[in-house]
């Protein structure tokens, strides 16, 4: 068995170390499995050949089993402020010299150190759901630096964030899909593209889902407008629909304004020339956007004409080229129906 040196004595050795020769050998170890063949340098075999069997799987790892003494083999950095130092050690490799990964796991309560797969893979279960996890190894700009935005996220996140939803696929992508947005929001988020153009429809059924994310006066930037209108908005609305109608038209097609005011608005260039016939018909339509004194304003007195007027409109009415009568009225065949026209 022994080729090249005869063991005369197969005791015990005690230097530090407690080994035994004679218990390796009866197990069919063989000197070259734990010496190298040269007898060059140092003989004594490392301590990671003596792990490849010392894993705690096959037999005992406890550094008690070949180490009379701890305080022995407890490296010099190892003070009282290891614990909250470790994590920054060049030699993380050499933790295994002594302890097993279930040791780290114990304290880290996931696998220590990380594989190189794992930013890749879905890892970040952990850091969401205990992110004090994290945060014993790793300072919070270590998280920044790589998610581009606060890790974990802040209380208050939800109103904030759709600042860092503008760059969606930079910062959010990271750790979430579509899917997650659309779970809250009710609706493809981020918004595609075309968005801008198409969104009214769904604005005007759940605005308030846009309220999550954004406050009035992101809408105000594009409508001109308080978007939702205000309460009072059916009232007032005829001041902004009259001055820049565009505006309107940024949500509302024509029809919409036909629904409630029953004529076409807002009115055609020519309207002056043709309102005069819906004007005296339904005078209700019209009131709901013009007060008498709009009328007045352009005909002198109060449109349409009171149910006595006839009576009465001598005293306002004049046969005189001028008059403001024929704003409406042909002199020779209106007036002439009951009037002698000289």
């Amino acid at each position: 068995m022994f080729e090249c040196h005869n063991i005369i004595t197969l005791e015990d050795r005690n230097e530090g170390i407690l080994f035994s020769h004679k218990k390796h050998l009866n197990r069919g170890f063989h000197c070259q499995n734990c010496h190298p063949s040269s007898h060059k340098g140092n003989m004594r075999p490392k301590m990671t050949t003596c792990m490849d069997c010392h894993n705690g799987i096959k037999i005992s790892g406890k550094c008690t089993v070949c180490h009379l003494k701890r305080t022995d083999i407890i490296p010099k950095n190892h003070k009282v402020n290891w614990i909250s130092l470790h994590g920054k050690s060049k030699e993380q490799d050499r933790c295994y010299d002594c302890h097993t990964k279930t040791f780290c796991v114990n304290c880290h309560q996931l696998e220590i150190p990380h594989r190189n797969s794992w930013e890749k893979e879905i890892t970040r279960k952990p850091a969401k759901d205990n992110p004090k996890t994290c945060g014993k190894c790793h300072e919070d700009r270590m998280c920044q630096q790589c998610h581009k935005t606060s890790m974990p996220h802040s209380t208050d996140y939800k109103y904030k964030h759709p600042v860092d939803m503008n760059d969606f696929n930079k910062i959010c992508s990271n750790c979430h899909t579509e899917k997650f947005c659309q779970s809250c929001h009710e609706r493809e988020n981020p918004h595609p593209k075309n968005w801008s153009e198409s969104h009214s429809e769904t604005a005007k059924k759940t605005w308030r889902q846009c309220q999550i994310c954004h406050k009035d006066s992101f809408c105000k930037r594009c409508h001109e407008t308080g978007i939702p209108h205000p309460d009072n908005w059916k009232n007032t609305h005829k001041n902004s629909a009259r001055t820049d109608p565009d505006v309107c038209y940024n949500c509302h097609k024509r029809k919409d304004c036909f629904n409630c005011h029953e004529i076409e608005m807002p009115h055609p260039k020519d309207w002056v020339k043709g309102h005069k016939k819906p004007g005296v018909k339904e005078k209700a339509i019209c009131s709901n956007c013009h007060q008498d004194k709009y009328c007045i304003d352009c005909h002198g007195f109060l449109m349409p004409h009171p149910g006595d007027f006839t009576n009465n409109h001598s005293k306002i009415a004049s046969f005189d080229n001028n008059s403001k009568c024929f704003k409406c009225h042909n002199k020779k065949d209106f007036c002439g129906t009951c009037h002698e026209v000289k």
